[in-house]
């Protein structure tokens, strides 16, 4: 009995964390994102998610999200970015980086399953997500500078 409900477990477990056919399976990484802002340095542990599979998923569900870590959505190259807290549980600072990692725009405080888009008004290459209160704990304002890992997907056509 315990042997056929373990493996009906397993099963479950391969069919719901398994990628679509043809499709690969994404892991994070994890990187020191290091921000200068006022002659200072800021290191944010940060899981990169460089991929459709890991921004679609971003920090949705998490139960928490520890001080000094956070999510770097990242993308190939700068375009319009919308983000919105759809199973979001935990409320959120955004904070959007230009094309040279400069921060454009700082939204605090997104409220968990807010529906709203949240965007920078203007392209956006990452969009680094803390604990709300976070980036005015940091001293974090628009005009910093961020060094940005480049995404997965560049790295691959090297």
């Amino acid at each position: 009995m315990l042997r056929r409900e373990l493996l009906a477990g397993l099963t479950a477990l391969l069919v719901i964390g398994a990628p679509a056919i043809g499709e690969e399976m994404d892991i994070a990484r994890f990187v020191p994102l290091m921000i200068e802002s006022s002659g200072r340095i800021i290191t944010i542990r940060a899981e990169v998610a460089d991929t459709e599979q890991l921004r679609r998923r971003g920090l949705m569900y998490r139960q928490r999200l520890p001080r000094g870590q956070g999510m770097l959505l990242l993308w190939d190259q700068p375009g319009f970015a919308a983000l919105w807290m759809k199973n979001t549980l935990i409320p959120l600072d955004m904070v959007f980086m230009d094309g040279e990692g400069v921060i454009t725009y700082i939204h605090e405080n997104a409220r968990p399953g807010d529906l709203k888009p949240i965007s920078a008004g203007r392209p956006t290459l990452a969009v680094l997500e803390i604990a709300a209160g976070e980036a005015k704990r940091l001293g974090l304002k628009v005009g910093d500078r961020a060094a940005l890992p480049r995404p997965r997907t560049a790295r691959n056509g090297d």
